[in-house]
Parts: C-alpha cells; structure tokens; sequence
C-alpha cells in the first residue's frame, strides 16, 4: 500500500513539473511571438507578400498587376514594394521593442482597375507602428493590438 501511495505522489509530482515546464515554455514563445522574437525570417532584405489584410486574405493577382509585397532594405532604411499596379518607396526605422516607423510614402499614381485593396494597404502602412515575425511571416500592428496586416518571406 505504501508503495502505491508514493508511485502515485511520484507521478502526480512529474505530472505536474512536467505540465508547469510545458506551460511556460508556451507562454514564453507567446510571448516571444507578440514582441517579434520567435526565429525566423530577418524583417530586412526579404521580400514580404501580402497575404491577409485587416483579417481578409488577399486573392490572386490579377494580370498584368503585381502582386502586393514589401522589401525593407538595410542601405538607407529604404522600404519599397509594390501594391497593385503601383509602387511604393520611404523610409523606416526600427525602434527597441519591435517599434517600427514608416516615413510618409511616395506612391505612383497609376489608374488601377481594382485599386481598393491599394487604398486599404496605404492605410494600413500609415497606422503600422510595430511588428511582429514567426517564422517566415511578419505581422503589421498598430499598438500591439490584432495584426492589421500578414505578410510572408518568399524566397527566390
């Protein structure tokens, strides 16, 4: 009876440290996740798709149009990309605590047929004040609130 009672102490006990290190451990990298600190993809040099705005994805790119993505180059802080079938260019800063600053940007003007998910993403580039990256996909936020925008590393 003894020994029944102390597996059971036993086991109860690795039960328990076992579950309290995993519950940490996923707290950490939600943690991690909301401060942009989970490895992955570098926010500079990578070319960044647009693939959810506002929590809507984003369709196919229609032809003759490109599709909509990001490139935050290191030399001069320079972000370009293009949104439809205008481009954009500015310049960024990285701040501690994943804090990101976009400077106002210059945008071709371009007659698009679909230029409403243009205007969206401008908008959104305008409210963006921080970021997050998991892995190969980087999060816009606006106060560290629900993402505004997805985007994902494609390599070439």
């Amino acid at each position: 009876m003894k020994r029944l009672i102390l597996s059971v102490i036993v086991l109860s006990g690795s039960y328990f440290l076992f579950n309290c290190k995993n519950s940490k451990q996923m707290a950490d990298s939600q943690a991690d996740m909301q401060v942009g600190r989970t490895p992955g993809a570098p926010l500079q040099e990578n070319y960044w798709k647009l693939v959810e705005l506002n929590g809507q994805l984003i369709g196919s790119t229609a032809e003759g149009q490109r599709e909509a993505h990001l490139k935050f180059r290191k030399a001069g802080n320079v972000v370009e990309g293009s949104i439809s079938c205008n481009t954009l260019r500015g310049t960024y800063e990285m701040k501690d605590g994943n804090r990101l600053s976009l400077s106002p940007l210059a945008v071709t003007r371009k007659f698009c047929a679909n230029n409403k998910p243009e205007g969206r993403f401008l908008k959104v580039l305008e409210k963006a004040d921080s970021y997050a990256i998991s892995g190969d996909t980087l999060f816009l936020h606006r106060a560290r609130m629900a993402p505004l925008a997805r985007l994902e590393a494609v390599y070439f």
